[in-house]
């Protein structure tokens, strides 16, 4: 196992591992890489990789950029754009050879309207093609999402979500709704529990909430400019 993490120049940030392991059932060989840097005031650049191969038998992968804003001054409005590709490929031996890849771009638009009550919005888009030997299936789908959070007090906080999943334009659509209690547990660390009435599962929108039907736990973290070294205190967790 290695790792390494640069930090200089100030504005920028780079991280990379290294894991080799191997156990009689196979080996395996994971490697990532980050790298962020600040590009104004307001605006920073992310981006990330992950590949995790065993050997002869699958791989994984999940690559993603994307720029996060936030108004400095103001901190009532914040937002993260960012596209993902995720592959994912089977090759037993003696059983179909199956891969699946997906494109996904989405957009997080958090607004605080006034000290307790914050409005977040979220819409992603994927394209997606399955193959089972010589034999491939494409997909697209979209995903809207919106959350109202309530603080009841600095540390305590209640909120409602809705969501609706479209497959092929929204020609066919399922719709997700719920309500969840969250704590800040530490500096910039939320901890969440909620229960979804109803709702629809769809792997490559994970990252962006919990869609399934039923009770999840869930943690939030926020950064701000101080991960570059220059100050500024984060004010609660991301949502």
């Amino acid at each position: 196992t290695g790792a390494i993490e640069w930090t200089k120049p100030a504005l920028s940030k780079t991280t990379a591992r290294l894991e080799w392991r191997t156990s009689p059932t196979g080996d395996n060989l994971l490697g990532s890489f980050g790298y962020a840097r600040k590009l104004s005031r307001d605006w920073s650049l992310l981006s990330r990789t992950l590949w995790d191969q065993v050997m002869s038998s699958a791989m994984r992968g999940r690559s993603q950029v994307g720029l996060a804003w936030r108004q400095t001054d103001r901190n009532r409005v914040n937002a993260l754009f960012r596209i993902e590709n995720r592959l994912d490929q089977t090759d037993a031996l003696g059983q179909p050879t199956s891969r699946t890849m997906s494109n996904v771009a989405a957009a997080v638009v958090n607004i605080q309207s006034t000290p307790r009550l914050t409005f977040s919005t979220r819409y992603a888009a994927k394209l997606a093609s399955d193959r089972l030997d010589a034999v491939t299936t494409k997909s697209s789908a979209h995903l809207l999402m919106a959350r109202t959070i309530y603080d009841v007090s600095k540390r305590l906080d209640v909120g409602f979500i809705g969501s609706v999943l479209g497959n092929g334009g929204f020609n066919s659509r399922r719709y997700g709704a719920g309500a969840e209690l969250g704590v800040i547990v530490m500096r910039n660390l939320r901890l969440a529990g909620g229960y979804n009435l109803f709702g629809f599962t769809d792997r490559d929108f994970a990252s962006l909430g919990y869609t399934q039907r039923g009770a999840y736990l869930e943690f939030g973290f926020k950064f701000d400019e101080s991960l570059f070294g220059k100050g500024g205190a984060a004010q609660g967790a991301s949502r």
